[in-house]
């Protein structure tokens, strides 16, 4: 894991989504669509679309050395298909959300480490 990607090419990437996506009645707000959406073509045009690219959040995030270039010359595959790729850093603080995200991480997860080391009082 860690550096690999998720697949060798797109019908493999639609495929792993297929299986991980969908309804999972532990899991009340998991998605209801059918998940073999994503194994079929894409339906829509695309020219004219918006495509919103945060990037680094203004230099708030750390990435590997040339990755961010790398993803902007990606970005020119979207816009070959007639989108417009616009750079947009939201205008909050990037620390702040990053606070919240951890406790509400926190909150989300909590029940299961609680699940786990009360039923195997053992692995504590």
């Amino acid at each position: 894991m860690g550096s690999r990607p998720l697949a060798r090419n797109v019908p493999d990437l639609a495929a792993l989504l297929s299986v991980q996506a969908g309804y999972d009645a532990r899991a009340p707000l998991s998605n209801r669509q059918d998940p073999a959406q994503f194994a079929e073509p894409l339906k829509r045009e695309f020219k004219g679309a918006r495509i919103a690219w945060s990037g680094d959040f203004g230099g708030h995030l750390p990435f590997d050395p040339g990755l961010l270039d790398l993803c902007r010359s990606a970005l020119k595959a979207f816009e070959a298909l007639g989108c417009t790729v616009e750079e947009a850093v939201p205008d909050y603080p990037i620390d702040a959300v990053w606070r919240n995200w951890k406790i509400l991480r926190a909150w989300q997860s909590a029940p299961r480490s609680r699940r786990c080391t009360t039923t195997r009082p053992t692995a504590r």
